[in-house]
């Protein structure tokens, strides 16, 4: 499940937060911090 919030400026930047919950049976941290390094690199 990906959730998002409300984003906003801070300091000049726009903010979205959001957060992942997932089974760890089936994605481990690995997983997860090889799509927030994709999800970074085309946000910007």
């Amino acid at each position: 499940r990906i959730t998002t919030g409300k984003y906003f400026v801070q300091n000049g930047n726009t903010v979205l937060p959001f957060s992942i919950e997932a089974n760890h049976a089936i994605m481990d941290g690995y997983h997860m911090g090889l799509f927030f390094q994709q999800f970074e690199s085309e946000s910007k």
